[in-house]
């Protein structure tokens, strides 16, 4: 007895028992296809060892992982927890069609829906009725249906959502990315304001009051006129033209300091629904350019019914309840 309480108490227990479960989430850190970028999703592998050492109760590590976003009151634990759907290849190659790769990233929630959860391999109905299962092909695109109106980043999008930012102190800074595009916009538009003024500045410098500067990149700088500086270099030849510049010193600073917080920042995938649902269709043979009759979200028929919250537009979060749900 203990030997089993000294086991289950360790730290290693949720590392070991986190093992299995990883890989039916098909967890990795890169993107996968040919590019194989690096990919930030750790906080929910950590999640995962949490979720066991903690003994969460599995009704709560499913709906967490395929809904915690849509939860009330989400907390930024259950945010992350989404990251289990956020485990899909993503493919950053030239000249892909990304929504062809989006298809495939929902088709890839759908089909580890039905290996995790409900023991079946759905993805045959991808493009037909399932020869073996009572699985219809219009069924496969009504749990799809489910998976197919989120922000998808790397798919080419630009949507915000899709990514949940911590700041250097671990705590969830949801507009970090935003704020410092903002405060470089500031320093950027002041610069272009006063540059005129400063090319004149530049020229008539002396060659030794060039060299006496001890940043290399500044060096540099001031042998650029203005019109053909970028950014860093015009922010770091101005803070030298005019040192007593009190508004010019105050965006400055506040956007070096968003820039220095963003550079610590660390981030993790995690699923955010679209404003707006997306319209799914079944495709023809399983074909994302030959599309066919409209679906809306459901669950197979030979199983226990679907009872949503909103009847009218069934979500995630019904779906994972329906799957817990105890009266099964």
């Amino acid at each position: 007895d203990r030997a089993v309480d000294r086991l289950l108490a360790s730290p290693h227990y949720g590392e070991r028992w986190a093992r299995p479960w990883l890989d039916v989430a098909r967890y990795a850190d890169s993107n996968g296809y040919s590019i194989d970028a690096p990919r930030q999703i750790w906080k929910y592998r950590d999640w995962v060892v949490n979720a066991l050492n903690r003994d969460l109760p599995f009704d709560q590590f499913v709906v967490d992982q395929l809904a915690g976003d849509l939860l009330p009151s989400a907390t930024t634990d259950q945010r992350v927890a989404t990251g289990f759907n956020r485990n899909t290849q993503i493919n950053q190659e030239g000249g892909i069609d990304p929504e062809q790769f989006r298809i495939e990233a929902v088709m890839d929630r759908v089909n580890t829906l039905g290996s995790a959860f409900l023991g079946l391999t759905i993805g045959c109905a991808q493009c037909h009725d399932h020869k073996f299962d009572q699985i219809k092909q219009k069924e496969y695109y009504s749990l799809f249906a489910f998976f197919n109106s989120t922000v998808e980043d790397g798919h080419g999008e630009n949507r915000p959502g899709g990514t949940l930012v911590f700041d250097e102190n671990g705590e969830a800074h949801p507009t970090l990315a935003n704020e410092t595009r903002a405060a470089q916009a500031a320093v950027r538009s002041y610069l272009e304001t006063v540059g005129a003024e400063i090319e004149p500045w530049r020229q008539a410098l002396p060659a030794a009051d060039r060299a006496k500067q001890r940043s290399a990149s500044l060096r540099a700088a001031l042998d650029v006129p203005w019109e053909k500086q970028t950014f860093a270099q015009r922010r770091s030849v101005y803070t030298l033209a005019r040192p007593g510049d009190a508004a010019f010193k105050a965006l400055n600073a506040k956007s070096l300091d968003l820039d220095r917080r963003e550079g610590r920042a660390r981030s993790t995938l995690v699923m955010q629904e679209l404003p707006k649902p997306r319209e799914t269709h079944l495709f023809i043979n399983g074909d994302f350019t030959r599309k066919a009759d409209p679906v809306t979200p459901g669950t197979l028929a030979v199983l226990p019914p679907l009872n949503p919250a909103n009847p009218a537009l069934p979500n995630r979060l019904d779906l994972a309840r329906w799957l817990v749900d105890p009266a099964h």
